[in-house]
């Protein structure tokens, strides 16, 4: 005789909060080194794959650096901006392809019980992409897919908090007589300060081009693994961000700064590079340099410092996704891992585990292609295919 188990509940995961990992100064000063050599190292060999894609940026704008042969003497050179409307024309049609679907987001339960959970569940997947602005931010890595091959945008799971004041009840009511003789009561109030959390949940960021450094013999973002032998061994992602924001990230993400001489502000103020973007850990600022130039903006005269301003500098943070050594109950052992670098001053801002921000250890990554290339990541745009 044999007895039948009853069917096991679904696993239920509980996540606890991301831990940051603790290096040495060894250590750390090792993971600068390490990651400033990569970004610098793959930045120096696409230099030409820059300047083509400087051209493709100038295209898509209607910018062109010489007058073409005209047919005429005293012609007007006037120019239909082709690869603009080729690249949002081509663009609309995938966005409406993918994003006008009805229902957006659809399935099938297969129990009869199941279907009014299925149903919530499918509204709320729907409530979430329009809380992060999901079409917009999607629609503009596929532009960015259309010009330049690739593109790409990351997905970071967020709590954004805001203050404000409100004015609550405090001690008990009285009674006040009107000019109509009779008596109202009244609530004696005082203004207290509210923290609430805006916005839980996941965003999308979408990045330039030139943004994202990787090997170039990878055909994807992720990992090498067995089970993907053409990742990428390494993914740094550059970002500039203010310094006031690098403050807000210091009790959950840049926890390396919270104390010693990197917890001065003015400290950080006072070391900040130039504004205008010239300095850096490569030149890797020339899309933004050309935009500037097209735009006629002057980075440096924005932020100059004056008595009356606050010092808001900017700074350029790379996070790297790659492999590291860390402790664990075994010893040392290699594991995917999330470092957040300063380029200048050179600072190790705080390291995690890849698995405490994607727990199946995948880097974040939406990865849009135009015309795939096999043997390499860059895929080919419409300008290139032009060319």
């Amino acid at each position: 005789m044999s007895l039948a188990l009853p069917p096991a509940d679904p696993p239920t995961y509980s996540f606890p909060e991301p831990e940051p990992l603790k290096f040495s100064a060894e250590e750390q000063a090792e993971i600068v080194a390490t990651v400033l050599k990569l970004y610098r190292r793959e930045v120096e060999q696409r230099q030409t794959w820059a300047a083509d894609h400087e051209k493709y940026d100038a295209m898509h704008r209607g910018h062109y650096s010489h007058r073409a042969n005209l047919p005429w003497k005293g012609a007007a050179d006037l120019h239909v901006q082709m690869p603009f409307w080729l690249v949002d024309s081509i663009n609309t049609r995938q966005v409406q392809g993918i994003w006008s679907n009805i229902p957006l987001v659809g399935g099938e339960a297969t129990e009869d019980d199941d279907q009014e959970g299925f149903r919530n569940a499918t509204a709320y997947l729907k409530w979430v992409l329009e809380e992060m602005e999901a079409r917009s931010k999607w629609s503009a890595n596929s532009k960015t897919r259309n010009i330049h091959g690739v593109g790409i945008g990351e997905v970071n799971y967020v709590r954004a908090e805001h203050v404000y004041r409100q004015q609550v009840r405090e001690g008990l009511p009285g009674i006040e007589v009107g000019a109509d003789g009779l008596p109202t009561p009244t609530f004696p109030k005082k203004t207290v300060l509210k923290r609430e959390v805006r916005y839980e949940g996941p965003v999308i960021v979408p990045l330039g081009y030139d943004d994202v450094v990787c090997p170039i013999n990878g055909e994807n973002l992720q990992p090498c693994t067995v089970d993907n032998p053409h990742g990428a061994d390494f993914v740094i992602v550059r970002q500039m961000e203010s310094l006031s924001l690098i403050w807000k990230k210091r009790d959950k993400i840049y926890t390396n700064i919270k104390t010693g001489e990197l917890a001065d502000k003015q400290a950080w103020i006072d070391g900040a590079p130039s504004q205008d973007r010239s300095t850096g850990a490569a030149d890797n600022a020339r899309r933004t340099r050309q935009q500037d130039r097209h735009e006629g903006r002057q980075r440096s005269q924005v932020t100059t410092r004056t008595p009356e301003a606050r010092p808001n500098p900017e700074f350029e943070i790379l996070k790297a996704y790659l492999p590291w050594e860390i402790a664990g109950d075994d010893g040392k052992e290699e594991q995917e891992c999330i470092l957040f670098i300063s380029v200048k001053p050179e600072v190790f801002l705080g390291a995690f585990r890849l698995t405490d921000a994607v727990y199946t250890g995948r880097r974040p990554f939406i990865e849009l292609h135009y015309h795939k290339v096999p043997g390499r990541f860059y895929s080919m745009g419409v300008m290139e295919i032009g060319k």
